[in-house]
Formats: structure tokens, sequence, C-alpha cells
């Protein structure tokens, strides 16, 4: 629904504005058949942006014509949800550990935060847009004023005592909401050095939180695998493939056998432009068992490997994926 409440996105093929008042449509948005995900209204009401998972594509659209005004593109993984910032920026996350800032009228990226987790999918911002979040197993605080990377300022676990954020106005506070409907409201120190946690809680803090707030705990990605997998994530997200080749390698020494490491390692080769190499890589995965911890989710659809669709090594993979 527009932020006016006189149109509102239907997401049939292609998706459609529709007038709310007369029921007519406005128009049809020019996505060509790709998948799409949740319509975002901007807040003038002209444009609508949406999410083209598979493709690792935000698109904005002409809310009047739907015509294609501007693509995002930069992410390397599934595109999970797009925001608009008050300043006019908007924001994107995707499942390659990043949360992106672009100029939505060049389409250029103007910051980006990597080496978060591959499970989030929410990003929120203050008032203003100087802060976001990024809502996944932990909740991550990120100053969005610096560019071209910004610094993640604050890490809470994320509980049964947190479990959703929100920013208060535009002063670096936010409140956090427990399961049992507990509201907790925090303040951030904006001098606070990256991936340093300088968050405290005012209202009925927890035990368990106050000693995750008194400091960031750091692994050497050299002598922990997660740590060593995270690090490689963050440098696949940012383009450089060499260094995260290197973080796999570590990995790898570290725990020969985890199917996900061999994944991570295709998509670092597919995108490099070693398909070959790649392709071993995916079937190392399949014999270490990836494809019984992703289940139905089909290789093609991964950004990553659009390089090897001719491939018939890579058909055979998505064969045996589909179990045949």
């Amino acid at each position: 629904l527009s932020s006016d409440g006189t149109r509102v996105v239907f997401l049939t093929k292609p998706p459609q504005v529709i007038d709310t008042s007369t029921e007519e449509r406005v128009c049809a948005l020019a996505t060509q058949g790709r998948p799409v995900g949740r319509p975002v209204w901007s807040p003038d009401g002209q444009h609508v942006m949406v999410t083209h998972g598979p493709l690792a594509l935000v698109a904005i659209y002409s809310a009047t014509s739907g015509a294609l005004e501007q693509e995002l593109r930069g992410h390397v993984g599934f595109t999970l949800h797009a925001i608009w910032l008050p300043d006019g920026r908007v924001a994107t996350t995707a499942r390659d550990t990043s949360v992106r800032v672009w100029d939505p009228t060049t389409g250029r990226q103007l910051a980006m935060a990597a080496g978060l987790s591959m499970r989030g999918n929410t990003i929120d911002a203050s008032f203003d847009g100087s802060w976001m979040s990024f809502l996944s197993t932990s909740i991550y605080l990120i100053d969005a004023r610096q560019a071209p990377q910004m610094p993640l300022i604050a890490t809470l676990p994320r509980d049964e005592n947190l479990q959703t954020v929100r920013f208060d106005g535009a002063a670096p506070q936010f409140v956090t909401v427990g399961q049992d409907g507990t509201i907790r409201t925090w303040q951030m120190d904006a001098a606070a050095q990256a991936r340093e946690v300088r968050a405290r809680g005012f209202v009925d803090m927890p035990t368990g939180i106050q000693r995750a707030a008194g400091g960031d705990v750091r692994l050497d990605p050299h002598a922990d695998s997660h740590a060593a997998l995270a690090a490689a994530e963050a440098a696949l997200a940012e383009g450089r493939f060499e260094t995260a080749l290197g973080f796999l390698d570590d990995a790898a020494r570290l725990r020969p056998d985890w199917s996900r490491l061999a994944h991570a390692r295709a998509r670092a080769l597919a995108l490099s432009g070693h398909p070959d190499e790649a392709l071993d890589a995916l079937e190392l995965a399949a014999r270490q068992g990836w494809f019984v911890l992703v289940g139905a989710r089909d290789l093609a659809n991964e950004p990553a490997f659009a390089s090897l669709h001719a491939s018939p090594r890579f058909e055979a993979l998505r064969a045996i994926q589909r179990g045949e």
C-alpha cells in the first residue's frame, strides 16, 4: 500500500498497481517474468522497489507507468529485503552476508557492511537514516553514515529477551521487544570503534545480555573454522575472491569434511572465472551431504553459479539434487 493509501501493488504476473478508490489498474510493472519479492513504495509514492531474489538483483519501477527505472546490481547472493532510507538512499540485504546502500537514481553502490549472518533477512533504519539494524540470529547495529565501509557498532544476541528492534527517533537509541512483551530501551555509543559492542540497557537488562554487551568476542579466522567461513563470506561479498579462497583453505584444514565450505569454495571459484574448479568443489559438497542440508533449493537459482548453467556436470548435479 502506498503511503497515502491511494494505490496498492498486487503480486500477479506481472505485478499490477491498482487504484484503491476506483479499483482500476494504474499500470503493470515491467518485471519481464522475473521472480518478485515484497514490493516497497518510495516515500513520495512515485516508485515501487522489489527484490528479484534468485537474480541477486533489486529493481525500481515507476508507479505510474510501470517502466523499469533502475537496477541495483552488486549482491552475489539471493536478495532478501530492501528499504528506502529517509535521506533518499536505498538499503538492501542478501544471502551474501552483506547490507548495501545505494543511490536509487544512478544505481551506484555507496556503502556496504559485510561479514554478517547468512540467515538475516530484515533491515530497518532510524528516522534520519544514520543507523540501521540487521535482524538475524543476532541483532546487528550499523553506522550508515560512513562510506564505503559501514562499521558494525553493536551486536546483541537474539533470544527470547530480544526478538525485534526499532529505532527511537534520530538519536542513537533503539528499542527491543522480547517474547514476553518486555520493552527495553538501549543507547549506542557513536564513538565506538567498528565491531566493538557499546550498548547498554536502561530497563530490565538480563544478565546474559549484560555480559554480551560488555565486549565483542573475536575469533581468529586462522584457528576457528566458523570464523574463517565468516571472513571468507565477507571477502566474497566484497568481490575479494582470492582472499575468500585463502580463508576457505584455512577453514578446510580445520574441518575438511564440512560441506558448507566446499559450497562456499564453489561460489568463489565460479565468480572468479574458474568453472571447472567450481564444479569440482560442488561435486565435493554433494559427496559431503550439502544437498541433504539445503533440500530442494535449486542450484540454478544461486546467482554465483550462473556461469555454470551450460555445463553437463552442473546439470548432473541438479539431477542428483532432485533425486533423479
